[in-house]
């Protein structure tokens, strides 16, 4: 189907005959003035229908897959909390980008000791355990340092006090030999070797631990 512009009629009445050719000349000058815009619209409103797939909006679309550069050291310090509450050194640094958060299952080797005095005072013996973070019965500090780990990496978590058995949970697993002397173990500094085997990602749902979503793999987008 074509179809055909038509110019609308010109009205020449009451001007004279000159008045009159000067008056169709302008009208006419003004309707090829409207053909060539309205051409114009239509040319643009094709355009608009052409999608273009330049190598441009592919590079924006298309996902950054590199690898994360890990710039971790030996000996690297971090303060987690603030006035030193909570300090975690790397002792092996670790690999990928992926780090577990609350109230993740991590499976890890640790070591527990009085700042002080070095006496351990509770160990996995180097066998793997599985902990969740952010659970009552780990102290907050344990907690806080695992959440910025790497897997295979291996810290020392030295927490304050108000971080360790001062603000304990009653589901925290007091020392052996400390059951009597609860206000002495609320006065120590505390420190924990741990080593991050492996976690597995899960999220609270409603932020009651009541309903818990295990994330098995990962999605893209």
């Amino acid at each position: 189907v074509f179809l055909i512009s038509r110019r609308p009629p010109i009205s020449t009445l009451g001007l004279s005959s000159a008045a009159s050719d000067v008056y169709k000349r302008q009208i006419n000058a003004e309707y090829m003035g409207y053909l060539f815009m309205e051409d114009k619209k239509e040319d643009n409103k094709d355009d608009s229908l052409n999608i273009k797939h330049g190598s441009a909006s592919e590079d924006t679309d298309k996902e950054d897959d590199a690898p994360e550069k890990i710039t971790d050291k030996v000996g690297d310090k971090e303060n987690l909390k603030m006035e030193n509450g909570v300090v975690r050194e790397i002792l092996e640094v670790g690999e990928g980008s992926s780090k577990p958060s609350a109230p993740a299952i991590a499976t890890i080797i640790y070591k527990g000791y009085f700042t002080k005095t070095k006496e351990v005072f509770d160990t996995s013996d180097d066998k793997p355990v599985q902990v969740e973070i952010g659970h009552p019965a780990l102290l907050e500090g344990f907690s806080i340092g695992l959440e910025g780990m790497r897997k295979n990496e291996k810290a020392l978590i030295t927490m304050k006090p108000k971080y360790a058995f001062k603000n304990a949970k009653p589901e925290v697993k007091i020392p052996v030999g400390f059951e009597s002397k609860i206000e002495e173990l609320k006065k120590k500094t505390v420190a924990y070797e741990i080593k991050l085997l492996d976690f597995n990602k899960r999220v609270d749902i409603n932020k009651d631990r009541m309903l818990i979503k295990t994330i098995q793999k990962d999605g893209k987008g």
